[in-house]
């Protein structure tokens, strides 16, 4: 019997002691957005993953961004930055990359798999609908389903998949919220298990991108690394690009280099030595604001010699920091 996550799963999200509704006011949108968000929401009611409420305690403003320098090619996002300081947060323990990718170590058979609007895939629970409406400029709007950008999202998607591929996790599959990488140590065992992948993808009524789909690959770029039967190493198109970033003006730029470094840091000797006085630096220019994108972008600052001695140095250690692990 095919199984469904409608039917077995609902992220039930869990509100704080004393937490109270948050109401936006309607906001004004160009006549592209407006009629973007008009279409678009129309969609998802057509499609069933909203519906309109007239009524709600609960509101948090829609802030359309832009995809691509086209102007009119938009991707619809929610603030819930209320609604996620009031969450009781869900403990749950994330892959650690550096070493679940190990797991494919020496391996040569891969398939990179993407899911299909995968947060969209996972049912909200009844009960917690209303704390994640939405105000467009003509409506409110309530998701049925998990929506992007609430506190617990991206956990429990992740525990979810790993949940639905059990049998294959660590052994033959690896997870990374919504990107899956397949593997196997020879082609009769690749297409057995990659048989059985699309079975419970089927079993638990999961879409997959054919977009992003690529199989019966024998080396594959999968979260950052390149993975072949040679080894695991950082992608180099990657690592040339954060040599190229020039010194940081602003608190925002430093903040962006001092996050990507840390996506790679266990390839950096010595790591919070190198950084320490970089990150001396970001948390004195954040120290009197709040650290988000927004409020960091805004703070000029400008390098002492011993903090652009630092970057600099990062950035040499960067250039011998591509192989992590040879077979």
């Amino acid at each position: 019997m095919r199984r469904t996550l409608f039917l077995q799963v609902r992220l039930e999200v869990r509100l704080r002691d004393g937490a109270r509704p948050t109401k936006c006011k309607p906001r004004k949108y160009p006549p592209h957005i407006r009629r973007f968000l008009h279409e678009f929401n129309q969609r998802l009611v057509d499609l069933g993953l909203v519906y309109e409420i007239p009524k709600s305690r609960w509101s948090s403003p829609e802030l359309p961004v832009k995809k691509s320098a086209d102007l009119l090619d938009l991707r619809q996002t929610v603030s819930y930055r209320v609604t996620s300081a009031q969450t009781d947060i869900m403990a749950a323990v994330m892959p650690i990359l550096s070493l679940v990718v190990e797991r494919a170590r020496g391996t040569k058979h891969f398939g990179l798999f993407d899911f299909l609007k995968g947060f969209w895939q996972v049912p909200l629970a009844e009960l917690c609908q209303e704390w994640f409406s939405y105000m467009t400029d003509e409506k409110i709007f309530t998701p049925r389903r998990v929506p992007q950008g609430s506190s617990d999202a991206a956990i429990q998607f992740q525990k979810t998949m790993e949940e639905c591929f059990a049998s294959l996790l660590y052994k033959h599959l690896l997870i990374w919220i919504d990107d899956l990488l397949l593997y196997a140590d020879d082609i009769d065992t690749y297409l057995d298990k990659l048989a059985e992948f699309f079975s419970l993808q089927d079993q638990f009524g999961l879409k997959l991108s054919a977009k992003k789909a690529s199989m019966y690959q024998t080396e594959v770029k999968w979260c950052g690394r390149l993975i072949s039967g040679d080894g695991v190493r950082h992608d180099p198109e990657r690592i040339d690009t954060l040599r190229a970033i020039p010194y940081p003006t602003t608190a925002g730029e430093l903040q962006q280099f001092v996050c990507a470094i840390k996506w790679i840091r266990e390839s950096i000797v010595d790591f919070a030595r190198q950084v320490a006085s970089l990150q001396r630096r970001l948390d004195a220019a954040l120290a009197d604001t709040k650290r988000t994108k927004r409020a960091a972008a805004g703070i000029k600052i400008e390098l002492m010699q011993e903090e652009c001695g630092a970057y600099d140095q990062v950035k040499r250690i960067l250039a011998t920091a591509s192989t992590l692990v040879m077979g």
